[in-house]
């Protein structure tokens, strides 16, 4: 399953986030920890907020990475479909 999380950093806690993410290195800022798969992230930098896409089967695992970031920023995760499978549940109406 895809999931989209919109993020936005707590107004008191937003220049260390900042600091945070551009401190992991470039290589780790992909790994969402076993059975998560990374698709893309987008940032609203001037807004501290943004979107970040994963696939995955194992709820537990997405979880354990979001409550790192749970502190700082709330969450919102919402499960999507891609172009194609949004056309398939479209044609199963």
């Amino acid at each position: 399953m895809k999931f989209m999380i919109r993020w936005e950093a707590h107004p008191d806690k937003r220049l260390d986030v900042l600091k945070t993410w551009c401190d992991i290195p470039a290589e780790q800022r992909t790994e969402m920890g076993p059975g998560v798969n990374f698709i893309g992230r987008w940032h609203n930098l001037p807004e501290f907020t943004g979107t970040l896409v994963v696939e995955t089967d194992d709820i537990m695992a997405l979880s354990v990475y979001l409550s790192h970031w749970s502190p700082v920023m709330d969450l919102e995760v919402s499960a999507v479909l891609d172009d194609e499978e949004s056309v398939a549940a479209g044609k199963a109406l």
